[in-house]
């Protein structure tokens, strides 16, 4: 009888990938006159991952703030599934006709899972789309005096 042979083996594969980095671009946009427009960030990864990855986002006022209506505060966790290179983050802008400068927020990253954050800040800015108020003179009135010269007489 022949010897028995073992004909099966294990193999251990270590993962030494270096895992991606995120980073996150700038925005601008017009505001608009009415309703809201998306200003939609964009969030890349170095190089696309075999497993998903998460990143906690949150708005930050700047000279645009929440509080005056200018944009809608946001805030939650970007999931950018295996396989994908890039995800996206849309903050609503509201538009007014109240002429202003340009206005920026900013998109803070935080608290990512199979990532590094390389980036973690965008600038969204608002870019004024109102005419200036305008300053009108009516008709300029003039007014005329006469000074005369006062006579003295002593008594």
């Amino acid at each position: 009888m022949p010897p028995s042979w073992d004909v099966q083996g294990v193999g251990t594969i270590s993962n030494d990938d270096v895992q991606p980095t995120l980073a996150i671009g700038d925005v601008q946009l017009q505001e608009g006159n009415t309703g809201t427009t998306g200003a939609v960030f964009v969030v890349s990864l170095s190089a696309s991952s075999y497993q998903a990855i998460t990143v906690n986002y949150a708005t930050a006022d700047g000279n645009a703030t929440a509080a005056d209506g200018d944009y809608v505060s946001a805030n939650g966790t970007l999931t950018i599934p295996a396989g994908q290179a890039s995800g996206t983050i849309p903050v609503l802008v509201n538009g007014d006709t109240k002429y202003e400068l340009n206005e920026t927020f900013a998109l803070n990253l935080s608290a990512t899972t199979n990532a590094t954050i390389s980036d973690a800040q965008a600038v969204g800015t608002v870019l004024n789309d109102d005419s200036p108020p305008t300053i009108s003179v009516a008709d300029p009135v003039f007014w005329r005096a006469t000074l005369e010269r006062p006579t003295w007489s002593l008594r």
